[in-house]
């Protein structure tokens, strides 16, 4: 009898269930079932115990617009009106924020009659970064190794630093079927308010550099400070073993600061889409440091798509 028929008749046998509404995910030698009212569903453990260590305490930390995503999901939204309404929108000088040019598009739509579900639609429409399946698969498994004794105090924390929206980010996750996996997320707020998305800032900051509404350097730096107070405040003297921060613009430069910055028992890690903004930033064409790479202490690689970004990750800062 095949494994995975072997795995279905036990579980009948011990459930007695009149019909299977459960899914075998990659069969192999290790499993973990996870229950629920709906349904059983056996994610098989086939990831090498090898790549991370049994006590680590990890950080990984996601921009989702270029980098989990293949495009920008505030600008992919601007199709869903005509190009007249776009440049209407585009050539106003009134906007004092990102937040105010967008609640610009938010209310031109309106007024043309396109709702939440087209910009919900349109959002779920974009598609990850290849490789990005991999990645999340990866860190599935990981966090499910915690169900095993000897990994028990591996901990590997994910979050969502994004400058879009958090309406946007609970899309995303929603269709790419990871809010399993991603433990925290922090974006821009956004509010239905009589059929109009309406969003606002995340917080206020004095960094000169960044929009008014978000700064990725003190949102981490907070993030921290707030997750050691509440999520780990039984864990004596605890800090992150390493964070790694993964990213393509200029506002990610900010993040590279904050994980410079911060102190932990390994080097962080911050890791660049080649060809964007941020690589731009950090080097000339040449590949040489521009002034602005040297000012961060943390390691830094480059990566071009999901699956490039999946080794560097196993490299860099998994082991």
């Amino acid at each position: 009898m095949s494994f995975r028929s072997n795995i279905l008749r036990k579980i009948n046998s011990l459930f007695k269930f009149k019909s299977k509404p459960f899914s075998i995910i990659k069969p192999n030698e290790s499993e973990y079932i996870d229950m629920s009212k709906s349904k059983i569903i056996i994610y098989i453990i086939d990831i090498d115990k090898n790549l991370i260590d049994k006590k680590k305490n990890l950080l990984m930390i996601f921009d989702m617009d270029f980098t989990v995503l293949n495009e920008n999901s505030d600008y992919e939204i601007r199709d869903l009106l005509s190009k007249d309404d776009r440049e209407l929108v585009a050539n106003s000088k009134d906007y004092k924020s990102w937040a105010d040019e967008v609640n610009a598009y938010f209310n031109r739509m309106k007024l043309r009659g396109v709702t939440i579900d087209d910009i919900k639609n349109r959002i779920q429409r974009i598609p990850l970064t290849d490789g990005f399946n991999e990645i999340f698969h990866t860190i599935r498994q990981i966090k499910l190794l915690k169900g095993i004794e000897e990994y028990k105090n591996t901990n590997l924390d994910v979050m969502f630093l994004s400058g879009a929206n958090v309406k946007y980010v609970n899309w995303v996750l929603e269709k790419h079927s990871i809010t399993d996996i991603v433990d925290d997320y922090i974006s821009f707020s956004c509010k239905d308010i009589d059929g109009k998305l309406v969003v606002g800032d995340y917080h206020s900051h004095s960094c000169k550099s960044c929009d008014k509404s978000l700064c990725k350097e003190k949102a981490i730096k907070d993030y921290i400070d707030n997750i050691v107070n509440t999520k780990y405040k039984d864990t004596k003297n605890f800090k992150y073993d390493k964070i790694c921060y993964v990213g393509d613009g200029g506002n990610d430069y900010c993040a590279g600061i904050a994980i410079s910055d911060i102190n932990v028992n390994y080097k962080n890690h911050l890791m660049v889409r080649k060809g964007f903004i941020l690589h731009r930033m950090l080097y000339d064409h040449e590949g040489n440091p521009r002034p602005k790479s040297k000012v961060l202490k943390c390691e830094i690689s480059l990566w071009g798509d999901g699956y490039e970004l999946s080794k560097q990750i196993t490299k860099n800062f998994l082991i």
